[in-house]
């Protein structure tokens, strides 16, 4: 049974909700739409607050963004407790002392900078700020106020070294240059890869074009970081790729992930390895990455098929699977992931032990 003052949670229809038509605040449909998209993202944390009646107090615009949404109900709370003037009084109350608060800037900017650095399933801007002013309120933070980078520790021992591969359960993974057929003999043994999926670098500077100004940096790749021409970065690409194709099966899907900028070096090593384009793959990433005004929220895949005379025109997992080595007792698809062409991973292989 309610008490006085016990403050309850009851979904309503909107139907059945009053806005209030007084009511002295007001909402553009820039930020209707950034309620909605706020709403969309975390849901509907605030309820919208109500009189005896079923008059809008407060949430005049979160109830809006709910319709804006498609949405037949929201969560409201009764103030059935306030009288006609506090309602009034409220209502007021309740905008203007939100509007009396001010950010700590520095603050602002560090917590902005640790969600645009980290690997976020929503849209930034669904916290209520634009991306150029994100960037700007990162860029502000000054280099003296960083904290000093940690140095690693030379004398600790060396946990993984090149050349050594982690067997855990079905899965091997190697650390070593994709760039060596002895990495992939050591990896795969007799096997074959079905499915590649390869993360190669994009030829693209990390501390020019990439990373933000900032308390975290990342270092270079050890290789194609923006120091190669395009027809450096076509060959190298399409050493990879060679190794890539001979490391796979007849028929074998190849996943292999490029920034725009380098889609034409990535084709030529493709079509230089008779990889047979079927579709560019887009990777909607759900928020925009680092950079200025245009920025990606989407990644590119280029899904290629490795084909020979014998290949069959149509497609059929479940035969591609078939013929997957393996060098265990089980006969299932390799997936190869090969990751800035450095290192690689092959899940579906035999349980073993740590080996070199």
């Amino acid at each position: 049974m309610k008490t006085d003052n016990e403050l309850i949670v009851q979904m309503r229809r909107i139907s059945e909700i009053e806005p209030y038509g007084a009511n002295a605040r007001t909402h553009t449909e820039k930020q209707i739409g950034q309620l909605a998209r706020s709403i969309k993202t975390f849901g509907f944390n605030c309820p919208v607050l109500v009189d005896a009646h079923d008059h809008v107090i407060a949430g005049h615009g979160r109830l809006l963004a709910a319709q804006q949404l498609g949405w037949v109900e929201v969560p409201t709370i009764a103030l059935e407790h306030l009288t006609p003037a506090q309602v009034k009084a409220y209502r007021i109350a309740d905008n203007r002392l939100t509007d009396l608060s001010a950010w700590n800037d520095q603050l602002l900017a560090q917590e902005l900078q640790f969600l645009q650095a980290a690997d976020l399933d929503f849209d930034l801007t669904a916290i209520g700020f634009e991306l150029p002013e994100i960037d700007l309120r990162i860029q502000s933070l000054t280099v003296g106020d960083e904290e000093p980078a940690v140095e690693p520790d030379e004398k600790a021992p060396v946990v993984s070294g090149l050349g050594d591969v982690w067997v855990l359960g079905r899965h091997r993974i190697i650390c070593g240059d994709a760039l060596d057929p002895d990495t992939y003999a050591a990896l795969l043994e007799t096997a074959k890869a079905a499915l590649v999926i390869t993360d190669l670098p994009f030829n693209r500077s990390i501390t020019k074009d990439l990373s933000h100004n900032g308390r975290t940096q990342h270092d270079e790749f050890a290789m194609a970081s923006g120091e190669m021409s395009p027809a450096e970065f076509t060959q190298f690409l399409t050493q990879a790729t060679v190794l890539m194709r001979e490391a796979s099966v007849d028929g074998a899907l190849l996943y292999q992930f490029m920034d725009w900028r380098g889609m034409g070096e990535i084709l030529a090593a493709g079509q230089a390895n008779r990889l047979e384009l079927k579709n560019l793959v887009v990777w909607n990433k759900g928020c925009g990455g680092m950079g200025s005004f245009y920025r990606s929220q989407h990644e590119l895949s280029l899904y290629s098929r490795r084909v020979t005379a014998s290949t069959p025109t149509t497609f059929n997992w479940a035969a591609l699977a078939a013929t997957a080595q393996t060098s265990g007792t089980t006969r299932v698809p390799i997936r190869l992931d090969v990751h800035r062409a450095k290192a690689t991973c092959s899940p579906c292989i035999r349980p073993s032990s740590r080996s070199r």
